[in-house]
């Protein structure tokens, strides 16, 4: 990309010149050269335009995408570190008893797991749909 500007950057040198140029040339070419002379210059003044104006597209894009791709790092690394969380915190989650007094038990730290789930579901979901992530829920269910 660097080298890219370098050359674009040499050439510009080159069609100022030509710019600063051409009425001179005009003015001294004859009659039946000028409309020539006046199209070529023309034609190189407007491709010249159309170069810059596709590299400062591309690297307006370019901006645009290196930023995109530093949020969604920021935000990957720490929804994963919640999401594996979850997923180890539900693994440990010990098998359902048989006797009522320890289903019991459990249905009541699964209340409070669950409220700790939820809290942790809101962080997830926000996000997945804030702006810097940049998806709706439908895309990763």
């Amino acid at each position: 990309m660097q080298e890219l500007r370098s050359e674009l950057d040499a050439h510009s040198e080159a069609v100022n010149v030509l710019c600063e140029a051409s009425p001179v040339l005009v003015a001294n070419c004859s009659s039946s050269d000028k409309l020539l002379v006046q199209t070529e210059l023309a034609g190189v003044t407007s491709q010249w335009a159309d170069i810059e104006k596709a590299w400062n597209k591309r690297e307006a894009e370019m901006g645009d995408v290196k930023e995109t791709a530093t949020q969604y790092h920021n935000t990957h690394d720490p929804l994963l570190a919640k999401l594996t969380d979850l997923e180890q915190r539900l693994i440990d989650q010990p098998p359902v008893g048989t006797e009522l007094d320890i289903v019991k038990e459990q249905l009541q730290e699964q209340k409070v797991t669950g409220m700790c789930l939820a809290n942790e579901s809101r962080f997830v979901d926000l996000m997945l749909v804030s702006p810097t992530c940049r998806l709706n829920k439908s895309e990763v269910n």
